[in-house]
């Protein structure tokens, strides 16, 4: 639209001018044309903004200034409106393009604030040691908590994981689902979940209990039928399952939730709600490969921009089937 306008008033400029000179032959006999009225209109025109002389302009026209002194002055406003207009113009940025501004962070000491996807937003709370307090998403368009996570601790373990999700409909936030992790300690390697869910709406409960298994660096390796494997840096690189597997690829950048200290397998064990991605290092690629048909396999990818400290603060994130969904984040610091 800019560069429309812009041509726009070149051409009208470029008319302008012909006008002038073309009056100016005419009024030779009539030197009372290029009178104090017109070298008046050219002084302000030197000295202040363009529109002043149009308004100038016309104020002459009406107290009956001659028509042609007239047509002369105004072709004097119209050639000076351009270098005006577009010195001033404003830049236009497309909003969807436009990215968030990001504060130039002084520290590597950064923890996930916050993120935004579509019209979404999670908030992360987190305890004194840095590990996750609370979890809580958000409708921005309704305003209204949609799904949230409770973190309980019991002195350095991890205790209980509480999840949530809510029904929005009548802009009412009313508990839908809750799920409910209790962890057991039986041995430093061997840990048992509890998990109690209840869904309100037909108020009725289920408990299944899963076994956990840790390696020397405490890091996961079993959970009942699935298996995991890690690359030298610590990322999870394959997760095995009856049906499968998954294979993972990184980038060398920070992670958005490296700097979190809530056990890493306990996020592992959530698999599926997002915790896997910016443990150590950011996710690039996820293959998803089935026994029954090696062919049929489907990959995701994700692209970054980076802050100057490696943090990501924009993923691009494809599916398979060619959906992209984007996602901002924003951090905070700790001491």
């Amino acid at each position: 639209l800019l560069q429309q306008e812009i041509i726009f008033l070149e051409f009208w400029r470029l008319i302008g001018i012909t006008i002038v000179i073309t009056l100016i032959e005419l009024s030779k006999l009539n030197q009372k044309l290029l009178n104090n009225n017109f070298l008046l209109a050219i002084t302000i025109f030197k000295t202040c903004p363009s529109r002043q002389v149009f308004l100038f302009c016309i104020s002459l026209k009406l107290i009956k200034m001659k028509k042609l002194s007239f047509i002369l002055i105004s072709c004097v406003g119209i050639i000076g409106c351009s270098p005006d207009y577009i010195d001033n113009a404003p830049i236009v940025i497309n909003p969807i393009e436009e990215e968030p501004e990001e504060n130039i962070p002084v520290s590597s000491n950064l923890l996930l604030s916050e993120t935004t996807w579509e019209h979404y937003k999670d908030v992360y709370q987190y305890d004194s040691q840095r590990r996750f307090v609370s979890i809580v998403s958000t409708d921005t368009l309704s305003n209204l908590i949609t799904s949230s996570f409770e973190f309980q601790y019991n002195g350095d373990q991890i205790q209980s994981i509480i999840s949530k999700t809510f029904d929005t409909a009548n802009q009412q936030n009313i508990i839908t689902n809750q799920t409910q992790y209790n962890y057991n300690y039986i041995s430093s390697h061997e840990i048992e979940c509890v998990r109690i869910s209840t869904n309100f709406a037909t108020n009725s409960t289920s408990e299944t209990t899963s076994n956990i298994t840790l390696d020397n660096q405490s890091r996961l390796i079993a959970k009942d039928s699935y298996t995991f494997e890690y690359d030298i840096a610590g990322n999870l690189i394959k997760m095995n399952y009856p049906i499968g597997f998954e294979e993972f690829t990184y980038d060398s950048k920070r992670g958005c939730y490296s700097n979190v200290l809530t056990p890493s397998w306990v996020l592992l064990s959530l698999y599926g709600y997002g915790f896997e991605n910016g443990l150590i290092n950011n996710r690039l690629t996820k293959k998803y490969i089935y026994h029954s048909n090696a062919e049929d396999t489907n990959i995701y990818t994700d692209t970054y921009i980076y802050n100057q400290l490696d943090f990501p603060i924009k993923k691009t994130h494809m599916t398979s089937f060619g959906e992209v969904f984007v996602t901002f984040f924003k951090y905070q610091t700790f001491e």
